[in-house]
């Protein structure tokens, strides 16, 4: 068995691997291949005599952090064979990305777990819990002000390409308020539409005079209805946009999910590894003055081994002293990625930053 990248000769073999391991159906996988696979960006075992038996991908992604810009990747497709399982390649995989990722120049590395399980199988690579996802049970609320109006697009009404452009600034602007998450290329925002309106629901738009003020992602194809994402300009167009959905589906009452809030009362959906602990907190947190040593342990990745203060913008790396904190590399990740280093709030579990990531791939 050895681990290497994939070439194209490979795609038939990893899409043939996602239909045995995940059990995706042949029309997800017509879908999704011929478009939107990179087969550069997959990691593979190949057995000695050529089968594939397990593969992950590593997407490449500019993250927002704070106010910079950094590399970085989400990870996915991590699936073995069922005739493979339990032989640790998956582990191996994800071992291997790491390395990579480090060599590559990447800082952070993201997923988001498809079951609750998987959070405590990540934390074993390093990845801590990060992004979270408000949730709540919305209801129709009387509006005399005049938002806009409410489009509805499905597989069969297409989004006008002049929309479309418009819908991708709407949508890159409203990523780019967080303090941390994954900024889509327009062709990652395709695939986001795209696969929702073919496979899940429904797209609703509020705008008013051409400028578009709230975007829902409606899960109406099944039972129950929900709004997935939603994302808006203010409070008031979003309940606008919520009048409209339960309107539409003569419903009184609707499951909203939306970006993070930074509460830490939220539901958990996503983790993140730092890579380079060293050029995250050098790009990042000089600003904060932290004269407490806090020390960092990461059986992976040995340069994250450090122990470090932060004083009068200056990053101070300490060899053999005691240090005040000491955090695995899973829960520095999260320290610094949710909570801004913020060890007080970290530690009370109090409020953190406003993390949050959707690839809208996730359920």
């Amino acid at each position: 068995m050895k681990i290497e990248k994939a070439v194209k000769s490979d795609i038939n073999g990893i899409r043939e691997l996602w239909k045995e391991g995940f059990g995706e159906s042949t029309a997800f996988l017509d879908f999704y291949f011929p478009r939107y696979f990179d087969w550069e960006s997959a990691l593979i075992s190949r057995q000695d005599y050529g089968e594939i038996s397990a593969s992950a991908i590593t997407a490449p992604f500019e993250m927002k952090l704070l106010e910079n810009f950094i590399p970085a990747t989400y990870i996915l497709g991590v699936v073995t064979h069922p005739s493979h399982r339990k032989k640790g390649l998956s582990s191996a995989l994800m071992k291997e990305s790491l390395f990579r990722q480090k060599e590559e120049g990447i800082l952070v590395s993201t997923l988001i777990p498809a079951e609750p399980y998987l959070f405590d199988i990540y934390s074993k690579y390093g990845f801590g819990e990060v992004f979270t996802i408000k949730e709540a049970i919305e209801s129709y609320k009387d509006m005399k002000e005049d938002l806009g109006k409410a489009q509805i697009f499905t597989k069969e009404n297409e989004i006008p390409e002049a929309l479309f452009e418009s819908l991708y600034d709407f949508y890159t602007d409203a990523y780019k308020g967080l303090d941390i998450t994954l900024l889509k290329s327009q062709k990652d925002f395709e695939l986001c539409i795209n696969e929702f309106l073919v496979f899940e629901g429904s797209i609703m738009i509020l705008s008013k005079e051409g400028l578009i003020s709230a975007m829902g992602f409606i899960r109406d194809k099944l039972s129950p209805v929900y709004i997935k994402e939603l994302l808006s300009i203010d409070a008031k167009s979003k309940q606008a946009l919520i009048n409209s959905v339960l309107e539409l589906n003569k419903m009184e009452e609707i499951l909203v999910k939306s970006p993070s809030e930074g509460a830490s009362s939220e539901t958990r959906l996503g983790m993140a590894r730092i890579i380079d602990a060293v050029k995250i907190l050098e790009l990042s947190f000089l600003d904060k003055d932290i004269p407490l040593k806090i020390s960092i342990s990461d059986s992976l990745i040995s340069d994250n081994n450090i122990t470090f203060s932060i004083e009068n913008k200056k990053l101070h790396l300490w060899e053999n002293e005691k240090a005040d904190f000491y955090f695995t590399i899973n829960e520095f990740s999260s320290l610094a990625l949710r909570y801004g280093l913020n060890v007080e709030s970290f530690l009370s579990g109090k409020d953190g930053l406003r993390a949050y990531i959707n690839l809208l791939l996730n359920e």
